[in-house]
């Protein structure tokens, strides 16, 4: 029992950090259609995480509180990736995406099936937030 308690907190704490970053508006979040991207790539995505400009993505029809935090996975995960990447696969470095996406995909799926029910209405307020500012942009 302590252990899930212990584990709870861990959930929390990664959560409030990672929410903190949009609260302290460091980072945002907008809606993008993108089925109507200019890039092919793009056309499938249900998220994408701009750095330079610092801003989350997230598709007009399939961006949920899921892909929400997906994405801050790899707000929060970069560097410890892209150099754990660049060390498992040095010379292969077109090999080190898709890894770095499949560990992301890993945490998606552990962090966000630990989410209670209030942390996950949490993450669709932004959501919600950004679908309002896309109205007012169109």
């Amino acid at each position: 029992m302590p252990q899930e308690k212990h584990l709870l907190l861990l959930r929390d704490w990664i959560f409030h950090r990672l929410v903190g970053l949009l609260n302290s508006g460091e980072w945002m979040v907008k809606i993008k259609d993108f089925r109507k991207s200019r890039s092919k790539a793009e056309r499938n995505y249900f998220g994408l995480t701009n750095f330079d400009e610092q801003i989350i993505y997230l598709d007009k029809r399939s961006g949920t509180p899921r892909i929400l935090g997906h994405e801050l996975g790899h707000v929060a995960f970069v560097e410890l990736l892209e150099s754990e990447g660049e060390k498992r696969d040095r010379g292969r470095r077109k090999d080190t995406f898709p890894w770095e996406e499949r560990q992301i995909l890993c945490f998606e799926e552990y962090f966000y099936n630990s989410l209670s029910v209030k942390q996950i209405a949490i993450l669709q307020y932004f959501i919600d937030d950004a679908h309002s500012e896309y109205g007012k942009d169109r």
